[in-house]
Protein backbone atom coordinates (compact mmCIF):
# COMPACT_ATOMS: atom_id res chain seq x y z
CA UNK A 1 0.00 0.00 0.00
CA UNK A 2 1.16 3.80 -0.88
CA UNK A 3 0.74 6.20 1.61
CA UNK A 4 0.99 9.98 -0.01
CA UNK A 5 2.07 11.80 2.95
CA UNK A 6 1.68 15.97 3.47
CA UNK A 7 3.36 18.38 6.34
CA UNK A 8 1.75 20.75 8.23
CA UNK A 9 0.35 23.10 5.49
CA UNK A 10 -1.20 26.35 6.58
CA UNK A 11 -3.98 27.30 4.30
CA UNK A 12 -4.87 30.39 4.40
CA UNK A 13 -6.00 33.22 2.18
CA UNK A 14 -3.73 36.24 3.82
CA UNK A 15 -0.36 36.31 2.74
CA UNK A 16 2.66 36.97 4.90
CA UNK A 17 4.10 40.36 5.17
CA UNK A 18 6.80 39.64 3.21
CA UNK A 19 5.47 37.52 -0.09
CA UNK A 20 5.01 39.30 -2.88
CA UNK A 21 2.98 36.48 -4.45
CA UNK A 22 -0.59 35.82 -4.70
CA UNK A 23 -0.22 33.60 -0.85
CA UNK A 24 -3.69 31.18 -1.63
CA UNK A 25 -3.02 29.94 -5.16
CA UNK A 26 0.41 29.42 -4.53
CA UNK A 27 -0.52 27.30 -1.83
CA UNK A 28 -3.43 25.69 -4.18
CA UNK A 29 -0.69 24.88 -6.87
CA UNK A 30 1.40 23.12 -4.52
CA UNK A 31 -1.53 20.93 -3.65
CA UNK A 32 -1.91 20.43 -7.37
CA UNK A 33 1.41 19.52 -7.76
CA UNK A 34 1.14 17.20 -4.52
CA UNK A 35 -2.09 15.26 -5.87
CA UNK A 36 -0.64 14.56 -9.36
CA UNK A 37 2.84 12.92 -7.96
CA UNK A 38 0.61 10.99 -5.33
CA UNK A 39 -1.24 9.53 -8.70
CA UNK A 40 1.66 8.88 -10.55
CA UNK A 41 2.77 7.10 -7.68
CA UNK A 42 -0.91 4.83 -7.42
CA UNK A 43 -1.37 6.18 -4.27
CA UNK A 44 -4.24 4.67 -1.93
CA UNK A 45 -4.59 6.74 0.57
CA UNK A 46 -3.48 10.03 1.80
CA UNK A 47 -2.36 11.36 5.31
CA UNK A 48 -2.15 15.12 6.70
CA UNK A 49 -0.87 15.13 9.86
CA UNK A 50 -2.70 18.63 11.46
CA UNK A 51 -2.01 22.19 10.88
CA UNK A 52 -3.79 21.86 7.30
CA UNK A 53 -5.36 25.64 7.89
CA UNK A 54 -2.93 28.33 9.36
CA UNK A 55 -6.14 29.68 11.95
CA UNK A 56 -9.32 28.48 12.76
CA UNK A 57 -11.16 31.85 11.36
CA UNK A 58 -9.72 31.08 7.99
CA UNK A 59 -12.73 32.10 5.30
CA UNK A 60 -15.79 30.01 4.03
CA UNK A 61 -14.20 31.11 0.64
CA UNK A 62 -11.02 29.13 1.39
CA UNK A 63 -12.67 26.10 2.81
CA UNK A 64 -15.01 26.16 -0.38
CA UNK A 65 -12.13 25.82 -2.61
CA UNK A 66 -10.25 23.80 -1.02
CA UNK A 67 -13.86 21.23 -0.87
CA UNK A 68 -14.34 21.28 -4.30
CA UNK A 69 -10.35 20.63 -5.18
CA UNK A 70 -10.55 17.36 -3.04
CA UNK A 71 -13.78 16.31 -4.41
CA UNK A 72 -11.87 16.75 -8.14
CA UNK A 73 -8.80 15.62 -7.44
CA UNK A 74 -9.22 12.65 -5.02
CA UNK A 75 -9.07 8.96 -6.17
CA UNK A 76 -10.32 7.06 -3.06
CA UNK A 77 -13.52 7.75 -1.01
CA UNK A 78 -12.29 7.85 1.89
CA UNK A 79 -10.73 11.79 0.80
CA UNK A 80 -7.67 12.68 3.00
CA UNK A 81 -6.97 11.31 6.74
CA UNK A 82 -5.81 14.33 9.26
CA UNK A 83 -5.36 15.26 12.79
CA UNK A 84 -5.75 18.84 14.30
CA UNK A 85 -3.09 20.72 15.05
CA UNK A 86 -3.01 23.63 17.10
CA UNK A 87 -3.75 26.62 14.23
CA UNK A 88 -6.92 24.39 13.14
CA UNK A 89 -8.80 24.89 16.45
CA UNK A 90 -9.58 27.93 18.51
CA UNK A 91 -7.63 28.49 21.58
CA UNK A 92 -5.48 25.54 20.69
CA UNK A 93 -8.15 23.79 22.39
CA UNK A 94 -9.64 20.27 21.55
CA UNK A 95 -13.45 21.51 22.93
CA UNK A 96 -13.56 23.58 19.78
CA UNK A 97 -12.74 21.03 17.55
CA UNK A 98 -16.71 20.61 16.67
CA UNK A 99 -16.51 24.16 15.57
CA UNK A 100 -13.37 24.05 13.66
CA UNK A 101 -12.85 23.98 9.72
CA UNK A 102 -11.72 20.43 10.11
CA UNK A 103 -15.25 19.86 11.26
CA UNK A 104 -16.72 21.28 7.63
CA UNK A 105 -14.21 19.28 6.02
CA UNK A 106 -15.17 16.22 7.36
CA UNK A 107 -18.99 17.28 7.25
CA UNK A 108 -18.26 18.00 3.85
CA UNK A 109 -16.93 13.87 3.23
CA UNK A 110 -13.31 14.69 2.09
CA UNK A 111 -11.79 14.21 4.94
CA UNK A 112 -12.06 11.64 8.13
CA UNK A 113 -10.51 12.77 11.27
CA UNK A 114 -8.10 10.37 12.81
CA UNK A 115 -8.89 9.33 16.57
CA UNK A 116 -7.91 6.91 19.11
CA UNK A 117 -10.19 4.67 17.50
CA UNK A 118 -8.80 2.76 14.93
CA UNK A 119 -9.35 2.52 10.48
CA UNK A 120 -8.81 0.03 8.52
CA UNK A 121 -6.92 0.88 5.70
CA UNK A 122 -6.49 -2.81 4.06
CA UNK A 123 -3.94 -5.41 3.87
CA UNK A 124 -0.28 -5.23 3.64
CA UNK A 125 0.63 -7.78 0.59
CA UNK A 126 4.34 -9.03 1.40
CA UNK A 127 3.54 -8.75 5.90
CA UNK A 128 0.21 -10.37 5.84
CA UNK A 129 -1.51 -7.98 8.29
CA UNK A 130 -3.99 -5.92 8.33
CA UNK A 131 -3.63 -1.93 8.37
CA UNK A 132 -4.45 -0.15 10.98
CA UNK A 133 -4.34 3.68 11.43
CA UNK A 134 -4.44 5.98 14.60
CA UNK A 135 -4.63 9.42 15.46
CA UNK A 136 -3.23 12.08 18.28
CA UNK A 137 -4.30 15.33 17.95
CA UNK A 138 -2.50 18.34 18.66
CA UNK A 139 -3.15 17.81 22.94
CA UNK A 140 -3.88 14.65 22.83
CA UNK A 141 -2.41 11.21 24.17
CA UNK A 142 -0.88 8.61 22.39
CA UNK A 143 -3.37 5.72 21.67
CA UNK A 144 -2.86 2.40 22.96
CA UNK A 145 -2.95 0.12 19.77
CA UNK A 146 -6.06 -2.39 19.89
CA UNK A 147 -3.94 -5.44 17.72
CA UNK A 148 -0.27 -5.27 18.45
CA UNK A 149 0.55 -7.76 15.86
CA UNK A 150 -1.26 -5.88 12.96
CA UNK A 151 0.47 -3.22 10.77
CA UNK A 152 -0.41 -0.35 13.33
CA UNK A 153 -0.32 3.13 11.77
CA UNK A 154 -0.40 6.48 14.25
CA UNK A 155 -0.60 10.20 12.94
CA UNK A 156 0.16 12.77 15.34
CA UNK A 157 0.37 16.77 15.21
CA UNK A 158 3.76 16.84 17.91
CA UNK A 159 6.92 18.71 18.42
CA UNK A 160 9.32 15.77 17.07
CA UNK A 161 12.39 16.25 15.80
CA UNK A 162 16.50 15.94 14.99
CA UNK A 163 17.54 19.54 15.86
CA UNK A 164 16.81 22.12 18.36
CA UNK A 165 15.17 25.27 16.74
CA UNK A 166 15.98 27.37 19.37
CA UNK A 167 18.43 26.93 21.99
CA UNK A 168 17.25 24.57 25.31
CA UNK A 169 13.82 23.87 23.07
CA UNK A 170 12.28 20.42 24.57
CA UNK A 171 12.21 18.13 21.61
CA UNK A 172 11.34 14.43 21.21
CA UNK A 173 13.92 13.01 18.97
CA UNK A 174 12.54 10.51 16.22
CA UNK A 175 14.42 7.33 17.26
CA UNK A 176 13.59 8.19 20.99
CA UNK A 177 9.81 7.97 20.06
CA UNK A 178 9.91 5.01 18.05
CA UNK A 179 11.52 2.75 21.03
CA UNK A 180 9.52 4.56 23.55
CA UNK A 181 6.14 3.56 20.96
CA UNK A 182 7.07 -0.25 19.83
CA UNK A 183 3.61 -1.29 18.96
CA UNK A 184 3.37 1.18 15.61
CA UNK A 185 5.22 0.05 12.38
CA UNK A 186 4.84 3.62 11.23
CA UNK A 187 4.25 7.37 12.80
CA UNK A 188 3.48 10.04 10.65
CA UNK A 189 3.96 13.60 11.98
CA UNK A 190 3.26 17.21 11.98
CA UNK A 191 4.22 20.68 13.52
CA UNK A 192 8.01 20.67 13.31
CA UNK A 193 8.65 22.35 10.25
CA UNK A 194 11.63 20.52 8.99
CA UNK A 195 11.53 17.27 6.42
CA UNK A 196 13.03 13.85 8.33
CA UNK A 197 12.49 10.33 7.96
CA UNK A 198 14.50 8.09 10.39
CA UNK A 199 14.36 3.55 10.74
CA UNK A 200 14.12 1.83 14.37
CA UNK A 201 14.21 -2.15 14.28
CA UNK A 202 12.62 -1.82 11.05
CA UNK A 203 9.61 0.89 12.27
CA UNK A 204 9.57 4.06 10.52
CA UNK A 205 8.85 7.83 11.65
CA UNK A 206 8.38 10.35 8.81
CA UNK A 207 8.03 14.21 8.66
CA UNK A 208 7.11 15.66 5.43
CA UNK A 209 8.17 19.03 6.23
CA UNK A 210 5.92 22.33 5.96
CA UNK A 211 4.61 22.76 2.37
CA UNK A 212 4.97 26.65 2.37
CA UNK A 213 7.48 29.24 3.31
CA UNK A 214 6.00 32.19 5.35
CA UNK A 215 9.19 34.73 6.68
CA UNK A 216 12.65 35.53 5.43
CA UNK A 217 14.39 33.84 8.03
CA UNK A 218 17.13 31.07 7.63
CA UNK A 219 14.87 28.60 7.76
CA UNK A 220 12.29 29.16 4.89
CA UNK A 221 14.72 31.13 2.70
CA UNK A 222 16.44 27.37 2.29
CA UNK A 223 13.48 24.96 2.90
CA UNK A 224 12.18 22.81 0.34
CA UNK A 225 9.08 22.41 -0.01
CA UNK A 226 7.86 18.40 -0.52
CA UNK A 227 5.49 15.75 0.20
CA UNK A 228 6.57 11.91 1.00
CA UNK A 229 5.36 8.89 -0.63
CA UNK A 230 5.85 5.54 1.79
CA UNK A 231 5.36 2.05 0.38
CA UNK A 232 4.35 -0.16 3.73
CA UNK A 233 5.34 -3.44 1.56
CA UNK A 234 8.82 -2.28 1.10
CA UNK A 235 9.26 0.55 3.79
CA UNK A 236 11.19 2.47 1.42
CA UNK A 237 10.58 6.23 2.15
CA UNK A 238 10.72 8.98 -1.06
CA UNK A 239 10.57 12.67 -0.93
CA UNK A 240 9.42 14.65 -3.56
CA UNK A 241 10.08 18.14 -4.18
CA UNK A 242 7.89 20.40 -5.75
CA UNK A 243 8.62 23.01 -7.82
CA UNK A 244 8.37 26.65 -6.10
CA UNK A 245 9.44 29.96 -7.26
CA UNK A 246 12.84 31.13 -6.45
CA UNK A 247 12.67 33.11 -2.59
CA UNK A 248 13.99 36.48 -4.69
CA UNK A 249 10.79 36.23 -6.87
CA UNK A 250 8.10 35.88 -4.15
CA UNK A 251 9.86 37.63 -1.19
CA UNK A 252 10.70 41.04 0.03
CA UNK A 253 14.06 40.57 1.17
CA UNK A 254 14.56 43.78 3.10
CA UNK A 255 15.42 42.97 6.73
CA UNK A 256 13.73 45.44 9.32
CA UNK A 257 15.88 48.25 10.59
CA UNK A 258 17.46 49.32 13.89
CA UNK A 259 14.27 52.18 13.46
CA UNK A 260 11.67 49.51 13.15
CA UNK A 261 13.02 47.45 15.94
CA UNK A 262 12.96 50.49 18.27
CA UNK A 263 9.07 51.22 16.95
CA UNK A 264 8.09 48.03 17.95
CA UNK A 265 9.78 48.44 21.38
CA UNK A 266 8.38 50.95 22.12
CA UNK A 267 4.84 49.98 20.83
CA UNK A 268 4.81 46.89 23.09
CA UNK A 269 6.10 49.58 25.98
CA UNK A 270 3.17 51.08 25.14
CA UNK A 271 1.18 48.53 25.13
CA UNK A 272 2.16 47.44 28.47
CA UNK A 273 1.10 50.86 29.79
CA UNK A 274 -2.10 50.57 28.09
CA UNK A 275 -3.40 47.57 30.30
CA UNK A 276 -2.46 48.91 33.86
CA UNK A 277 -5.64 47.17 36.06
CA UNK A 278 -7.90 49.77 35.10
CA UNK A 279 -10.68 47.59 34.16
CA UNK A 280 -10.17 47.02 30.32
CA UNK A 281 -9.07 43.78 28.95
CA UNK A 282 -6.05 42.93 27.03
CA UNK A 283 -7.58 43.34 23.43
CA UNK A 284 -9.69 46.57 24.07
CA UNK A 285 -5.74 48.18 25.55
CA UNK A 286 -4.51 46.59 22.50
CA UNK A 287 -6.60 48.38 19.72
CA UNK A 288 -6.44 51.29 21.68
CA UNK A 289 -2.40 51.74 21.88
CA UNK A 290 -2.78 50.59 17.92
CA UNK A 291 -5.33 53.83 17.20
CA UNK A 292 -3.14 56.14 19.43
CA UNK A 293 0.57 54.74 18.12
CA UNK A 294 0.05 53.59 14.45
CA UNK A 295 2.33 51.34 14.09
CA UNK A 296 3.95 50.66 10.97
CA UNK A 297 2.37 48.29 8.32
CA UNK A 298 4.68 45.25 9.14
CA UNK A 299 3.81 45.22 13.02
CA UNK A 300 0.39 46.12 12.02
CA UNK A 301 -0.18 42.28 9.67
CA UNK A 302 1.66 40.85 12.95
CA UNK A 303 -0.77 41.87 15.25
CA UNK A 304 -3.65 41.32 12.93
CA UNK A 305 -2.82 37.73 12.67
CA UNK A 306 -2.59 37.00 16.22
CA UNK A 307 -5.44 38.60 16.86
CA UNK A 308 -7.30 36.39 14.17
CA UNK A 309 -5.96 33.43 15.73
CA UNK A 310 -6.74 33.94 19.18
CA UNK A 311 -10.79 35.54 18.43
Amino acid sequence: MKLGIFGDIHLTSRGPSKRLDNFFETQMNKLAQAFNIFKEEKYNCIIQPGDLFDTHTVSNEVKAKLIRFLKKNMWEEEGVFFVSGQHDISGHSLHTLKNSPLAVMEASGVGKLLTSSPQYLGDSVTQKQSIFIYGASYGEPIPEPREKNEYNILVLHKMIGDRELFPGQELTKPNQFLRNNPDYQLVICGDYHYRFSSQYNSRTIINAGCIVRKTIGKFDLEHKPSVCIFDTDTNEVKFVELDVEPVERVFDLSRETKKDKLETEKFINSLKEGNSGKGINWKDALLQVMKRKKPSKEVQNIIDECLEEVQ
